[in-house]
């Protein structure tokens, strides 16, 4: 018994003298795709499908309809496209919106030199039928799918993570809705080059900066000081490109996310 409380003194005595090392933090695991939202966070899942036949001269829409519930958290939606090229090299060549019961616009986004974009309303969702408007400038010929979802509740743990290749001075944005007092968790491995970052929000006309920094890798925790919108941001200022993989990880909805 001597020995036991002798080796557990011992012990308490290594750590208060710094000498048992703290583990450390694993950096996100590689990975090429985008894990977003519990299974149980989304109550009404639907998929679209269309084919763009736009010509700079004929811009055309495609309207999707989805019917939120009472009780719903929020709205999303993800358009992906099989072809990034557009017409004549222009780059805004998708816009989807999502307009409310009314015909509002509640969020709108462009794909410009990603094969994707996606949206999010901030503020809970009133019932009724929320249309998807995907709006193809330039893009002919161009099979395009939409995932429509209604979340039912906040996930408390959440997921984004991806490897990408950042190019010259260029960013990429993950975009997240939180409620006061939610945490998440912001890590992102870029090898020895590093990288402009920085957490950040916007509010009436104002950018507010939470936490920043220059580093090759980083895993930092933020705390919602509100409820609303807050996005984790990875810049590039070399002119070369680099390979990075991030993740957000955490009780957050997802906004957007993209370059």
């Amino acid at each position: 018994m001597k020995a036991v409380f002798a080796t557990i003194f011992l012990l308490l005595a290594m750590a208060m003298a710094g000498c048992l090392d703290t583990p450390a933090v694993e950096p996100p695991e590689a990975s090429e795709d985008v894990a977003t939202d519990a299974t149980a966070s989304r109550g009404v899942e639907e998929t679209f499908t269309g084919v763009a036949t736009a010509t700079p001269a004929t811009p055309e829409e495609h309207r999707f309809e989805i019917v939120v519930p009472s009780g719903a958290v929020g709205v999303n939606g993800t358009l992906t496209f099989t072809n990034p090229t557009c017409a004549n090299g222009l780059q805004r060549c998708f816009r989807l919106s999502l307009l409310d019961p009314d015909g509002e616009v509640a969020a709108t986004g462009w794909a410009e030199a990603a094969e994707r974009v996606s949206l999010g309303t901030e503020a809970p969702p009133k019932p009724g039928t929320w249309t998807f408007v995907v709006t193809a400038m330039q893009a002919a010929q161009t099979p395009f799918e939409l995932l429509a979802g209604i979340e039912l509740l906040v996930p408390q743990d959440n997921v984004v993570r991806r490897t990408i290749e950042l190019g010259p001075t260029s960013f990429y944005e993950i975009n997240t809705l939180m409620e006061e007092g939610a945490t998440f968790v912001y890590a992102f491995d870029a090898g020895s080059t590093a990288l402009v970052w920085d957490i950040h929000s916007h509010k009436d006309g104002q950018t507010t900066t939470h936490e920043e920094g220059t580093d090759p890798a980083i895993n930092v925790t933020f705390t919602a000081p509100a409820r609303g919108g807050y996005s984790a941001l990875l810049q590039n200022t070399q002119p070369t490109p680099v390979a990075v993989t991030f993740e957000v990880r955490g009780a957050f909805r997802l906004h957007s996310h993209g370059g």
